[in-house]
């Protein structure tokens, strides 16, 4: 599995992701790593369907709800995890904590995705939105 965290979650998120998942094959990376900063939503999307096979996390929730943004999202066919508010509200290191402990979810939903986004609380379930 190849994940692509967006760049509003901390890049350390990712690395201590890759470090721990990525002896398993999985490729984790953070935008940061792949594109400069100022990255628009639309190129990364493209980049990453052209691609195949990546799962994207991001707090960004305009992917969804912004026409122009859902539409290349849903023409991308990428599967995404939107992680609601109540990740706004912990630090760095509470997100990357909880999205380690989080991330046999997020490996069994993408494996068998029902449908292609995913909104996902701090504590709660994962469901699915589009």
């Amino acid at each position: 599995m190849k994940l692509f965290l967006d760049n509003n979650l901390p890049r350390r998120v990712a690395l201590a992701l890759a470090a721990l998942y990525g002896p398993e094959g999985q490729e984790i990376v953070h935008l940061k790593d792949r594109f400069p900063d100022d990255t628009a939503d639309q190129e990364w999307l493209s980049v990453l369907a052209e691609e195949g096979g990546w799962v994207a996390v991001t707090r960004d929730r305009r992917i969804g709800k912004n026409p122009k943004q859902r539409h290349m999202w849903w023409q991308s066919d990428l599967l995404v995890f939107f992680l609601d508010k109540s990740w706004e509200k912990h630090r760095g290191i509470d997100q990357c904590r909880q999205l380690i402990h989080r991330w046999p979810d997020i490996v069994a939903v993408a494996e068998k995705p029902k449908g292609k986004g995913f909104l996902m609380g701090y504590h709660g379930r994962i469901r699915p939105i589009f």
